[in-house]
């Protein structure tokens, strides 16, 4: 059974938090897939971390749709610039995932909110 790991919001420097940050750690508290466009192209995913990175919002995602799917476990997880998403939404859906040592690891990265296995 995983577990949830969160850390309390609280804006530092530059950090902006708006509704697409806020609706995806909603996602990963509740485990649910996001659904949208990501850099222009449909994408749907699990998320499964978000935090910072040099004042940025990035969210780890275990994708499931979207363009350039390899079949390869570890194509399958991606770092995900929050500015580079539109039209997003939350839905329920089956909970996709892998072994957390197939996560890409992005360093520098505080995470913020996390599902750990």
């Amino acid at each position: 059974m995983s577990s949830v790991r969160q850390v309390s919001i609280r804006p530092e420097g530059r950090r902006r938090i708006d509704s697409r940050y806020l609706l995806i750690r909603e996602a990963i508290l509740d485990k649910q897939q996001l659904a949208g466009l990501y850099k222009g192209k449909r994408m749907m995913a699990c998320p499964h971390a978000l935090g910072w990175l040099d004042e940025r919002p990035y969210v780890l995602c275990y994708r499931f749709l979207g363009p350039s799917l390899k079949t390869e476990r570890q194509d399958l997880w991606q770092w995900m610039a929050l500015q580079d998403f539109a039209h997003l939404a939350m839905r329920s859906g089956h909970w996709y995932s892998a072994p957390p040592e197939t996560r890409p690891p992005l360093p520098g990265v505080e995470i913020d909110v996390e599902v750990r296995p």
